[in-house]
């Protein structure tokens, strides 16, 4: 479990990371206020908002008590809570903020996670999101799928484009409709995934990390080797020999209004 963690933290939590602070830059949230991380995982996103927000406390749920343990190691202000998003054991208006990064399309009924959301935030209280958009097409997991159907000669079950609707504006639009949130926002955010070069991102879906990673671990020595090698291809270099891509996230900024359903 500790090394399913570390790897999450290696392979995908840094962009997590960059995303939060694409999104903070643009986005004004209060101070020293009571923050929840819904889904903290290994606490990207808490530590961004430790050092952009000053809360003052910060709380992080997760199922995994492995992600909450390397989550308070990186963050040891962090307190750590091991729950499901769709039954926070906090009381009505506990929050000031509530935070959600790379999360609500894993939770298997999302309007219930946001129902919870907005009970433990206090009337005026404020809820930042954000997922992948999945089918971006300079995405490195986008490539991966595209090229993973090349050698199957059909796409993965595992192929995490279209697979959330979720995962797209009009998704996130239906998710929040009749909530309690006021004032929603929904928007791009544009980030650059640098890597070292190809065969660290390679090395990267070898940690079995999410569903590409597992989906690698199921391929016979040839098939993975036939998928390395098309993925080199596709995967541009720049001139200094590091791989450039772009990876698109949704954002989801809103407050909960000061009666229920307004």
């Amino acid at each position: 479990m500790w090394d399913a963690a570390e790897a999450y933290e290696q392979f995908m939590g840094r962009w997590s990371a960059a995303v939060a602070i694409a999104l903070l830059d643009e986005v004004s949230l209060p101070s020293e206020g009571r923050c929840l991380d819904v889904g903290c995982g290994v606490g990207s996103l808490s530590r961004v908002v430790s050092v952009r927000l000053h809360p003052r406390y910060l709380m992080g749920v997760d199922r995994s008590a492995a992600f909450l343990g390397l989550a308070t190691q990186n963050l040891p202000q962090l307190q750590p809570v091991q729950a499901d998003a769709s039954m926070l054991p906090f009381a009505a208006s506990t929050f000031d903020i509530a935070v959600s990064g790379l999360v609500l399309n894993f939770v298997p009924v999302p309007g219930m996670a946001l129902a919870e959301v907005t009970r433990i935030l206090r009337p005026g209280g404020v809820f930042v999101a954000y997922v992948w958009d999945y089918d971006h097409p300079d995405f490195f997991l986008a490539r991966f799928w595209a090229g993973l159907a090349v050698v199957l000669g059909e796409p993965a079950s595992e192929d995490e484009r279209g697979r959330w609707r979720l995962c797209t504006p009009e998704g996130l639009t239906e998710l929040v409709e009749g909530s309690s949130l006021v004032d929603v926002r929904i928007a791009p955010i544009v980030i650059e995934t640098t890597f070292p070069d190809r065969q660290a991102l390679w090395d990267g879906f070898l940690l079995g990390v999410g569903p590409s990673g597992q989906a690698v671990r199921t391929l016979d020595p040839a098939a993975r080797e036939q998928l390395r090698e098309w993925l080199t291809d596709d995967w541009p270099l720049a001139e200094d020999g590091t791989v450039r891509l772009t990876a698109r996230a949704l954002s989801l900024v809103a407050n909960v209004g000061d009666v229920a359903g307004s």
